[in-house]
């Protein structure tokens, strides 16, 4: 019948292959346009269709693949090993895997050495042929190679008394990945992080030259923790090992590796490198995400990676999320989301990832499992992605991305920025026809912005040839120019240009573009207006870094008492500058008000915003951190540490919100002596910044900071030195000579140098300190303790000429200090207490000695150097005062306290002896005494 009637057979083939091809919704549809009213048509085709779907993969299965299981089962005599059963010094307790060349056993050390579980992988009887036997002992090799916390680690390996070959690896109590993912109703972000942890341990057996060749959720489980383990590399090869390529001598055929993940070069029996990893990561990123295995189609079911139609595009995007079969819904639930945020969710980026790893071509996928990772990690942290599109459009959205992330504030999201705006506006305006023109003028405002920065290339970014801040230059030189007729537009749009370029730290030109922003506005806005009380907002946020906290208080309350009336107290724009002035007042040191103020703030969220909202997690983070500034550690710790969590699940770690919370946790442990608490988080804090920010950046330099202050507060005095005398060149870079924050710096590195013994250095940069903060701080002043209690140390020891005058200053300094305000071990109370004590004044001298020992005692690990001095300090202050049991108690502890430090100071020890002998021998001699009649 074919050859009488080829003509109809064509177009049965025709209509068959474009319905198996379209989604099952829309085969109907395909039917009744392809095969019309020709029923005879219509019911080969659909015979056809059916016959395919009950073959299902069979036609693609290799005859290998399929007689595989049936040989490794096959019944021979004595074939099974059975629960109970010894190998080596293992007892069998239960098979939990098999596959083409052994069984996995859960087994049990039986040699009464230590109890241990373990999953024993032992060679089948019948099974055991030389060539099984060799990519068995291969395996085994691969194995003892690899030593990673992600890789089910080798513990031992030996001989069945049968003869057959078996290894013990560790026991995974885990399920696959994708099984987890979707018992747990992981979100897209979790489903990621856990796939960059799989990704990270096959980079590492690429690194040891081992391709693993059958990457699938089964061989990637996670546990009861959320630890990822990656098994099986039964099929796994040495690269280059001995010279020879076994990629197709043993176990390298299609029968050897799973159809549904195999690359297509594994599938065609073709040379297999470190690409093929990829490719089958790519297939296992596509299931974790979609919910399916990538469809294949081609001779070896290659993945298609052209760029469909726009009508192939959507029907794939229906089909994706399986809308066909009615699952859409449980996909989209087992990720946490809705069908139609799913979708939106898995465009751009995540797309692009996906199929550059199932690129068909090795050439054209991922360079390595690590630059897969890194990706999907450029992706979590809102960073552009470095294997992206390459159409134009991609290139410019990346483009304003890539600078989002360099200004903090994001040219990504401008548009989206200034039409919530619009929307936020649009809801608090009266006047209906105002809030239209507002809306208008911000959607306007967007692509003016838009259009200035066209034309910039990215690739011209990343070499080097434009800079983030020429280019925003330029922009505000387009508005002067475009925008010169349009007074109300143009401020605007200067206003946001110059909040970019006070994130970026180029505060000169930051300042003249608001300063002219806020001319603009003042003169043309005779009423409360939105865009004067943002400038008012972002001036005050730059005089705050300028260290002009009086004049960043005046703007921002401006800005605020504005946006109350414009928007409500309530509303989140108002909360927003709330939240500023809080931070204004607590760099003023004034911790009880910025308190007041974020607690109100919290307060009028609902407890769902308080977890989730960024604002919210923003305010709960200078709370804690205002606590902190309280000395109220304890109470900081609780409110940063549940932040600091919630802010890893929702931005995760590489994020500006979660870097200051960071910090402030590890400010919080420093000061309550939780010293190696604190360095670990301050290491993780400037590892962040680095990855956001760069080196040469302010956010990079406070870490830098706080990490020296640690180690200097751990005595590891070289470390520390190092990180300071860094810390302060790349602080004169980033601020310039003569920024308020470079007396903080200078004073740093003075208080390293004396502790480490060199006293002229010591008083030459603290002298430096002292006089480059007149400019910035009045004396007398609590923030200056730390620089003047130290000079005043150096100076009355070595009976300067001057040292009277900076011994008054530092007596000032501590007098200053309002009532029950929190003092601090980077105070330096016992510098003063010891001047005190120098200089006659032991009433003083005692007083400041008991609460610096106060402090210490409670903040500092024992034999710490300060702890040992203040005991010694107070003890020789008591035994001049005459008070003998008093001063030998704490002449004791101070002995005790330097006999722990190290390491050991045999000079001071000898001193506190004395002084301990002198004490008891005197305190004798007084009880020795005959009483007076």
């Amino acid at each position: 019948m074919r050859s009488q009637r080829p003509d109809l057979w064509r177009k049965i083939e025709a209509a068959f292959e474009e319905a198996l091809e379209a989604p099952l919704s829309e085969r109907a549809a395909v039917l009744q346009r392809t095969c019309g009213n020709d029923d005879f048509v219509r019911k080969e085709v659909e015979s056809l269709l059916a016959a395919h779907e009950a073959a299902g993969g069979f036609l693609n299965t290799t005859a290998e693949s399929f007689a595989l299981p049936y040989l490794a089962t096959a019944a021979i005599p004595g074939s099974t090993d059975s629960p109970g059963s010894m190998i080596g010094r293992y007892l069998l307790v239960e098979e939990i895997g098999h596959g083409g060349m052994g069984t996995v056993w859960l087994a049990e050390r039986a040699d009464g050495q230590f109890e241990q579980r373990v999953a024993l992988k032992l060679v089948r009887r019948g099974m055991d042929t030389e060539e099984i036997i060799a990519r068995f002992l291969r395996e085994r090799q691969i194995l003892a190679r690899l030593e990673h916390p992600n890789i089910a680690r080798l513990l031992d390996g030996g001989v069945s008394d049968d003869g057959r070959p078996y290894f013990v690896m560790e026991h995974v109590s885990g399920i696959p990945i994708s099984e987890h993912a979707d018992k747990h109703c992981l979100p897209i972000e979790d489903r990621l992080r856990l796939f960059t942890i799989a990704c990270r341990a096959v980079g590492y057996a690429h690194r040891n030259l081992i391709v693993h060749r059958d990457i699938k959720p089964s061989n990637v489980l996670v546990d009861e923790n959320g630890e990822v383990k990656l098994l099986d590399f039964g099929i796994a090869r040495l690269l280059a090992d001995d010279g020879v390529d076994r990629t197709r001598t043993i176990g390298a055929g299609p029968g050897f590796v799973t159809p549904d993940y195999a690359s297509p070069e594994q599938l065609a029996g073709e040379r297999v490198t470190t690409a093929s990893d990829v490719y089958q990561l790519g297939a296992l990123l596509y299931e974790l995400l979609c919910g399916r295995r990538p469809a294949k189609s081609g001779p070896h079911q290659r993945i298609e990676t052209r760029r469909p139609s726009t009508a192939t595009r959507k029907a794939d995007a229906r089909s994706q999320f399986g809308e066909s079969n009615g699952n859409a819904p449980e996909i989209a639930h087992r990720r946490a989301t809705t069908p139609e945020r799913l979708r939106r969710r898995l465009r751009g980026d995540l797309d692009a990832i996906a199929l550059r790893a199932l690129r068909a071509e090795p050439e054209r996928r991922y360079p390595s499992a690590e630059a897969l990772a890194e990706d999907v990690e450029r992706h979590l942290a809102s960073l552009p992605i470095r294997f992206g599109g390459d159409r134009i459009s991609y290139r410019a959205g990346k483009f304003i991305r890539r600078h989002r992330l360099a200004v903090a504030a994001g040219l990504a999201a401008l548009v989206l920025t200034l039409g919530l705006l619009a929307v936020d506006m649009a809801r608090v305006r009266a006047e209906r026809d105002r809030a239209r023109y507002e809306a208008d003028k911000a959607i306007e405002t967007a692509q003016l912005m838009e259009r200035f920065l066209q034309g910039w290339s990215p690739d011209a970014s990343d070499r080097g040839e434009v800079s983030t801040e020429s280019m925003l230059r330029q922009a505000a030189l387009r508005a002067e120019r475009e925008l010169r007729t349009r007074p109300e537009m143009l401020a605007a749009t200067l206003s946001i240009l110059g909040d970019f370029h006070t994130t970026l730290g180029d505060w000169a030109t930051a300042d003249s573009l608001l300063t002219r922003a806020l001319r603009i506005q003042a003169r043309i806005f005779e009423e409360p207006n939105s865009d004067l009380a943002a400038t008012l907002y972002r001036r005050g946020r730059l005089l705050r870094y300028l260290g002009e906290y009086d004049r960043a208080e005046d703007a921002v309350r401006r800005s605020l008492a504005l946006a109350r009336t414009i928007h409500g107290p309530t509303h989140l724009e108002t909360l927003r500058v709330q939240k500023e002035l809080a931070i204004v007042l607590r760099q003023e040191g004034r911790y009880v008000e910025s308190e007041r103020l974020l607690r109100q703030l919290l307060g009028s969220m609902s407890e769902a915003d308080r977890s989730t909202t960024p604002l919210a997690l923003e305010a709960s983070s200078e709370l804690g951190y205002a606590l902190f500034n309280q000395a109220r550690f304890d109470e900081a710790i609780e409110v940063l540490g549940p932040t600091l969590e919630r802010q890893r699940q929702i931005f995760g770690d590489i994020h500006a919100s979660t870097l200051f919370t960071i910090r402030s946790l590890g400010s919080s442990y420093r000061d309550r002596g939780d010293l190696d608490q604190a360095e670990s988080l301050y290491r993780d804090a400037l590892r962040v910044s680095r990855a956001l920010y760069g080196e040469e950046h302010i956010e990079t330099e406070a870490a830098n900071h706080v990490l020296a202050l640690v180690l200097e507060r751990k005595e590891e005095f070289e470390e520390a030195e190092t990180y300071a005398r860094r810390n302060f060149e790349l602080a004169r870079r980033i601020y310039g000579r003569g920024h308020f924050l470079e007396w903080g710096r200078v004073g740093q590195i003075g208080g390293i140098r004396l502790e480490r013994g060199d006293e002229i250095e010591a008083e030459r940069l603290l002298r430096q300190a002292l006089a480059d903060s007149r400019r910035f701080v009045s004396s007398p002043n609590p923030d200056l303790g730390d620089v003047v209690n130290r000079l005043a140390y150096i100076v009355v020891k070595r009976e300067a000429a001057d040292a009277e005058p900076i011994y008054r200053e530092a007596v000032a300094v501590d007098a200053a200090r309002a009532p029950g305000s929190a003092i601090f071990v980077t105070d330096g109370i016992d510098y003063l207490a010891w001047a005190e004590h120098r200089r006659g004044d032991l009433e003083a001298a005692e007083e400041d000695y008991r609460r610096a020992l106060g402090l210490y005692r409670r903040y500092l690990p024992n034999g710490h150097s300060h702890r040992a001095a203040t005991a010694e300090g107070l003890g020789a202050v008591l035994l001049d005062a005459g008070r003998l049991p008093e001063a030998a108690r704490y002449l004791r502890e101070g002995l005790a306290q330097w006999e722990a430090h190290v390491p050991l100071e045999p000079d001071r020890i000898r001193e506190v002896r004395d002084l301990l002998i002198r004490a008891t021998s005197i305190a004798g001699t007084q009880e020795d005494r005959p009483s007076r009649p």
